[in-house]
């Protein structure tokens, strides 16, 4: 059975969510800098059990400049107030939309109120989130 978090960069994510692990060292760059020498991504899914707010703050300028559509997971009830609340809010202030992909496949804008409030409301799901260009 595999555990919400199993790898995870934030530390408190790990000692609440996980029933045994291990603190392992990585070598990590961020988006900001990926982008400096690769090809800039037009399509960015995002689950970091609990770190997206921190990769969404390494990856500022190519949000703000290239607008990469966005797919991350948000988790609702408690763990998504500590942290989905805060990527969520970073792409809004980045001026993203936040979408649930309908049964359809047709992107139906929702705001974080209907997400928190949602009937699923101690799981998590995967939302798009997208630039609206006029």
């Amino acid at each position: 059975l595999l555990e919400s978090g199993s790898s995870t960069l934030i530390s408190e994510v790990a000692v609440k969510n996980i029933s045994h692990f291990k603190k392992i060292n990585i070598l990590a760059i961020t988006l900001d800098n990926y982008i400096l020498s690769h090809a800039t991504p037009t399509v960015i899914k995002i689950d970091a059990e609990g770190a997206e707010s921190g990769i969404i703050d390494g990856g500022a300028d190519l949000f703000r400049k290239y607008n990469p559509l966005v797919l991350m997971e948000v988790w609702r009830g408690i763990n998504g107030q500590q942290f989905s609340k805060k990527a969520v809010d970073k792409l809004t202030q980045l001026g993203y939309v936040i979408y649930q992909i309908g049964v359809d496949g047709d992107l139906i804008p929702v705001s974080w109120s209907q997400i928190e409030n949602d009937i699923h409301y101690n799981l998590g799901a995967n939302f798009v989130f997208k630039k609206n260009h006029k």
